[in-house]
């Protein structure tokens, strides 16, 4: 995109400026979803006559400009989810760091049964941000390709 027009519809209007067919002119749009959207349009009206291409096209845009707003929300909100779960994963060290600092809680965590479930514990936090960036590429691999 460049000043709010999309560059491959100036490429097309060249090739099919110098005769070259329609067909082969839109192939160039075929490199995303919302070129091939646009080429599915207007080979779709030359093959049918429609004379509501124009108001298609309108259409179009409009729920591509709405698509990418859902998407842009769907990326904020993620963020803030990511962060809630960094703080969820990070806070009880914190607080147990902070518990260490007295010297009646460091005897009980130097202890077997203390050491294994500060042991149990942290594997936990390993599981769970794992899974935490496994499920952040699933949802990244949901948006529009």
């Amino acid at each position: 995109r460049t000043g709010g027009r999309y560059e491959p519809l100036r490429t097309v209007a060249e090739k099919l400026a110098f005769g070259i067919g329609l067909e082969t002119s839109t192939q160039s749009l075929d490199h995303d979803v919302y070129g091939q959207r646009i080429r599915h349009l207007i080979l779709l009206a030359q093959k049918v006559g429609s004379d509501n291409l124009p108001d298609l096209l309108r259409l179009n845009a409009r729920f591509l400009r709405r698509e990418l707003e859902v998407m842009e929300e769907v990326k904020v909100r993620q963020s803030w989810v990511t962060s809630g779960a960094r703080l969820g994963l990070t806070a009880p060290w914190i607080v147990l760091f902070l518990l260490s600092l007295r010297s009646s809680t460091r005897g009980v965590y130097a202890s077997l049964t203390g050491s294994l479930i500060i042991f149990v514990g942290f594997l936990i936090t390993v599981f769970a941000w794992l899974w935490m960036l496994r499920l952040q590429k699933s949802s990244l691999s949901l948006e529009v390709k």
